[in-house]
């Protein structure tokens, strides 16, 4: 304990580490650094904690936009060097990027807008994209959103605020209070936008193709709607989660030790 080890691991290898704890089944932290000793991930990982004031801050990672799949795919085309994103959505064929100073960038297929950010969007401080809309996140808890709405997707209620985390799925969003309430708009079909008593103390929140995910603050996640191929019914037992993601028809959930559930 206390010793570092300095593999020279190649890009796509890994890294085992195996020993003795005492006492027996301690839980003993692992941090792994990159090469400037800067601290990319410790186990066990910790959950997400809702930020209790405002303004929000931006992440504090930033890198370069890289983008692969089908090369017919109108969201292949990135509008230039993309290098100080600090987060990045996909929708159904289009992207967002949020810029180190709060600006969103988007790009690809634009048939209904979705890629036509509000010239005065400023202080962003998250991005997710729908199937045919967008959403941001700024600094002082307010949500905008602009694309497609016919199931008025793009249309916040006017009295959220507050909000810590937003989530788009095909034509609904959820959007995390600060109190770990959820508010849900759009295509309401089989009460996706309503979150389910089971959802308590929510840190996080997800949405895909008509189904809804919320992790809860001791490791538990609740999905609800009718996802398909049984989306909606997460593993039995399944707890000790720290983040979860939705898919259009499927679900992930990363937990504490750095596995993943699908």
């Amino acid at each position: 304990l206390g010793n570092r080890l300095d593999p020279n691991i190649p890009r796509g290898g890994e890294l085992v580490l195996r020993g003795r704890c005492y006492p027996p089944d301690s839980i003993v932290p692992i941090t792994i650094e990159n090469g400037f000793h800067q601290p990319l991930a410790t186990f066990p990982l910790d959950r997400p904690e809702r930020p209790a004031t405002f303004p929000l801050a931006r992440p504090s990672w930033y890198g370069r936009v890289e983008v692969r799949g089908d090369p017919s795919s109108p969201a292949m085309s990135t509008p230039g060097a993309l290098t100080d994103i600090l987060q990045i959505d996909a929708g159904l064929q289009h992207l967002l990027a949020l810029r180190m100073d709060g600006t969103v960038v988007a790009w690809g297929n634009n048939s209904n807008g979705q890629n036509n950010v509000p010239p005065d969007l400023r202080g962003v401080v998250q991005v997710s994209a729908g199937e045919l809309f967008s959403c941001a996140l700024g600094e002082n808890g307010r949500v905008v959103c602009w694309g497609a709405n016919g199931f008025d997707q793009s249309t916040p209620p006017t009295n959220l605020t507050e909000v810590v985390q937003i989530a788009a799925g095909q034509d609904h969003v959820l959007a995390l209070r600060a109190d770990g309430s959820i508010v849900g708009w759009g295509n309401g079909v089989n009460a996706i936008t309503s979150a389910p008593p089971a959802a308590v103390d929510v840190v996080k929140v997800a949405a895909g193709n008509r189904f809804s995910m919320a992790l809860n603050a001791d490791g538990t996640i609740v999905v609800w709607g009718t996802g398909l191929n049984g989306v909606n019914a997460p593993p039995p037992g399944l707890n000790d989660v720290v983040d979860i993601a939705a898919g259009s028809n499927f679900g992930l959930a990363l937990r504490s030790d750095g596995t993943v559930v699908a």
